[in-house]
């Protein structure tokens, strides 16, 4: 918590509070688990390939662009792939560092339509009116969204398409 007080300040100093600068700052840097991928693959590259390379008088640029580059091929795939998950399943960042309504990403805007703010946003924004429902008219709903349920369960248990 002490970290995030910490961060927010720069982030509201830098003045990338409520853009989505803010965010595309903060997913720049990396996390340990993706450092982790990083090293195994590294620590798993033999020491004789650069050697060979060096007594063959390539360069440490040219070492690193024809030999450990292509060898971290899988390594930046994974690390793609699951910071490209963790990107699009954010919700603390987006949520705290850019409140405005139009600035939502995928799970914030989705919050903000069927969340908890959704009353004060102006009824259920799922159907495009401004009245509260009452429970007469959530309870056929509830019903029918019941029976969808076991409907599609029903075809997936028995394999039916």
């Amino acid at each position: 918590m002490t970290t995030q007080v910490a961060t927010f300040q720069v982030v509201n100093n830098l003045g990338l509070f409520n853009t989505r600068w803010s965010a595309i700052a903060l997913f720049t840097g990396t996390d340990i688990i993706s450092i982790y991928i990083f090293l195994q693959f590294v620590r798993g590259i033999p020491g004789s390939l650069d050697e060979a390379a060096r007594i063959d008088g390539a360069s440490y640029l040219t070492i690193y662009r024809k030999i450990i580059f292509p060898l971290l091929k899988p390594a930046i795939a994974t690390v793609t792939i699951i910071k490209g998950v963790a990107v699009y399943t954010e919700f603390y960042i987006s949520f705290l560092y850019m409140p405005g309504g139009d600035l939502g990403v995928v799970s914030t805007s989705l919050f903000r339509f069927k969340g908890p703010l959704r009353h004060r946003l102006g009824g259920d924004l799922g159907r495009g009116d401004d009245h509260h429902h009452s429970d007469t008219d959530r309870v056929p709903r509830a019903a029918a969204l019941h029976l969808q349920r076991v409907h599609v369960w029903s075809h997936q248990v028995n394999g039916d398409q």
